[in-house]
């Protein structure tokens, strides 16, 4: 991975979150319902969505968190060997991209590339409220109902924690259309945590005192 990306790594967490919390408070401080979402006990939901999770401040500061963490743990923010075509310039798609947290970041880290993110419910930033690189852009669109893009067109396509939004059909239904705009020899990265429960060993244990 490259320098400039493997230090993103290295920033503290608890700073960073911090300051994007303040962002956040700054972009919206949710007076009133916009077109696009709808209210389920005093929570914010996408209405043209299946997403199960809230999509309001606190939401977003989850999925945020979520990004960071995600990154301090992989050591970056992604695993595919893209590393020389980013830098060369390449279009890339970040699908599902919520608060926007990834795009931004790969946008200021790889500004040869161009980076679109998408999300069926519109809470990323916009210009007027919130820093956006010049090779970034985000557009409201539900990968379900098809994105609006000709075939082959980006060169990597992103998706990451979409679990909560897609059934196993949808999922056969995204996938292949992240396939049909992406181009030949592009790269498709999904990413998704495991809902097993695992125990604990031993091991991981002991700085908590004893296992039984």
């Amino acid at each position: 991975m490259t320098e400039t990306a493997s230090k993103r790594n290295a920033e503290p967490l608890t700073e960073e979150f911090s300051r994007r919390s303040s962002q956040l408070s700054c972009m919206s401080s949710e007076p009133e319902l916009s077109e696009g979402f709808k209210v389920i006990k005093d929570r914010k939901y996408g209405s043209s969505t299946d997403y199960m999770l809230p999509v309001d401040d606190e939401g977003i500061n989850r999925m945020d968190l979520q990004h960071y963490i995600c990154r301090q743990l992989c050591h970056g923010n992604f695993n595919a060997p893209i590393d020389d075509a980013l830098e060369s310039g390449i279009r890339v798609l970040d699908i599902g991209c919520g608060g926007g947290c990834w795009t931004i970041e790969m946008a200021q880290d790889f500004k040869n590339s161009i980076f679109v993110g998408i999300d069926a419910a519109p809470v990323f930033p916009t210009d007027e409220s919130h820093y956006i690189p010049a090779n970034a852009s985000f557009i409201s669109a539900d990968v379900l109902c098809g994105l609006p893009f000709e075939n082959d067109t980006f060169d990597y396509v992103f998706c990451r924690f979409m679990m909560a939004a897609f059934s196993p059909v949808n999922w056969q239904v995204a996938v292949k259309e992240m396939k049909r705009v992406l181009k030949p020899g592009g790269c498709l990265e999904l990413f998704e945590m495991s809902m097993d429960m695992v125990r604990a060993s031993r091991s991981c244990m002991k700085a908590e005192g004893p296992c039984e």
